[in-house]
């Protein structure tokens, strides 16, 4: 998705990026999970803030890619009219 939205001189930049934070976000959910379950002794209440986590990425890239095809949609108009 970053290679379709970026200029190709950046997307390598881009994808770099997004690995690092990739690696921050793991390293800083295992400690999350870990000091809820030592705090409640349940996997189930360590899991609620990755799963809230995970659905707003998922609304944030319907969302983005929805928003994409809008802007196409509507050039696309424009350059036939």
């Amino acid at each position: 998705m970053a290679t379709e939205m970026l200029p190709k001189k950046v997307s390598a930049l881009a994808i770099g990026i997004i690995n690092a934070l990739n690696n921050v976000g793991v390293f800083g959910a295992t400690y999350v999970i870990g000091a809820i379950r030592s705090a409640t002794g349940s996997f189930t209440y360590a899991m609620i803030p990755i799963a809230l986590l995970t659905l707003s990425a998922c609304a944030t890239a319907l969302w983005l890619g929805r928003q994409k095809q809008g802007r196409a949609a509507s050039l696309q108009s424009w350059t036939t009219s």
